[in-house]
């Protein structure tokens, strides 16, 4: 049920690309804390060689439904690869975790069919970037999310009027920034 007539050595090819791409686990972006640094060093090995395949699309791409390009998946798979670094990097390490999401956009501006991914990406920047002092204690920390917290409680005028002023991200409308310890 082709549209067109496959050569053995195309079909052959098509099958070493997708074994290849079968061999990394499926993406999940809502769990990126379930991926190893194995897993990470996977998916940027088989991201390297697609991208390296070039434009070429897979013969028996209506077979399969990928319609993207080597190239395009490849730079998916890399950025991906990124993604996984960087989720692991934030409790570490906010600045490098960002660096790593970074990178991440990068290669999904060369990729096809990736808004997610890059939602994902910039909602990951967005947290990891604010930063404030905690209410408690007093301590700077960055990373909302990750390093604090927002917890509800209630704001009075006179409280709002006396404190927001010192740091805008520290306290909000009923709610105060909490550090993780």
């Amino acid at each position: 049920a082709l549209p067109k007539k496959v050569k053995a050595g195309e079909l052959a090819e098509d099958l070493k690309y997708l074994a290849l791409l079968r061999s990394v686990p499926e993406i999940d972006l809502s769990n990126l804390s379930n991926y190893s640094p194995g897993d990470a060093s996977k998916f940027e090995e088989v991201g390297k060689t697609f991208v390296s395949a070039g434009s070429r699309k897979f013969v028996i791409e209506d077979l399969v439904n990928i319609h993207d390009t080597f190239e395009s998946i490849g730079y998916k798979l890399l950025a991906f690869s990124k993604m996984i670094t960087a989720n692991q990097l934030e409790e570490e390490d906010p600045d490098k975790a960002i660096e790593a999401y970074s990178e991440a956009l990068g290669y999904l501006g060369l990729a096809a069919n990736v808004d997610e991914f890059v939602k994902k990406a910039n909602d990951r920047i967005n947290k990891l970037s604010k930063a404030t002092r905690c209410w408690v204690c007093g301590r700077p920390v960055q990373g909302e999310g990750v390093h604090f917290i927002y917890l509800d409680t209630f704001t009075t005028r006179y409280i709002l009027k006396k404190y927001s002023g010192e740091d805008e991200l520290m306290i909000r409308e009923g709610k105060v920034a909490v550090c993780a310890v």
